[in-house]
């Protein structure tokens, strides 16, 4: 990868990027990175301050690039919000399979506290809070309380989120080998269900009851 004047950032998250396709966090290296871009071992300390800084760097850059693409399946003219939800959480997993280096490392323990960069911070939050507002459409719409907002997040994260992780560890090519495209359809039809379940709203919380004295 050569690099041009004036892009040396671009260059250097291209190089952490393939470092982490390769073999993960523990393979990238400031001066791996800089050999990649072909520039010297003192130029990555130009635009961060460490490995770390650099990794904060490739995860805000996957919140957003995660973020575009949920918007992009979405897409113009979607007014059913069940619909949109689905679309979204089937993005957040092609994403996911697709981009992997930039997944684990958006989800992983090599930066602990986003909230200690704050780019970084702002991406990952802004992209839940996207979430959040696809299930406010849905309020909206009339399929549940705002009360169950959070929750609903929560569970809808955990599903994709898990579904994308069990793919990229193996866990479901356990039996048989699965292509990805496969793998998305069998998403599609599981998040479908989830979708059914908003639309006869059959999971609203109950209250608890008072036992029987």
């Amino acid at each position: 990868m050569a690099y041009h004047h004036g892009d040396l950032r671009r260059a250097l998250l291209q190089g952490a990027i393939e470092l982490l396709a390769e073999g993960g966090p523990a393979h990238l290296t400031m001066r791996g990175a800089a050999q990649r871009a072909g520039v010297s071992p003192a130029a990555p300390y130009r635009h961060f301050t460490d490995k770390r800084e650099m990794l904060a760097a490739v995860a805000e850059e996957g919140f957003l690039a995660l973020e575009r693409a949920c918007v992009a399946a979405v897409g113009e003219g979607v007014e059913d919000p069940v619909e949109a939800f689905w679309r979204r959480g089937v993005a957040y997993v092609r994403f996911a399979i697709e981009h992997p280096a930039h997944y684990r490392v958006m989800f992983g323990p090599e930066i602990p506290d986003k909230r200690a960069y704050e780019d970084l911070y702002r991406a990952a939050t802004s992209a839940y809070e996207a979430l959040r507002s696809s299930l406010r459409a849905c309020v909206s719409a009339g399929l549940f309380g705002e009360d169950q907002v959070e929750l609903r997040a929560m569970r809808a994260w955990a599903e994709v989120h898990g579904l994308a992780s069990l793919f990229l560890d193996g866990q479901f090519n356990v039996e048989d080998v699965i292509s990805k495209e496969a793998f998305l359809v069998r998403v599609g039809e599981v998040l479908r269900l989830e979708a059914q379940v908003l639309e006869k709203g059959a999971d609203t919380l109950s209250r608890a009851r008072r036992p029987a004295l």
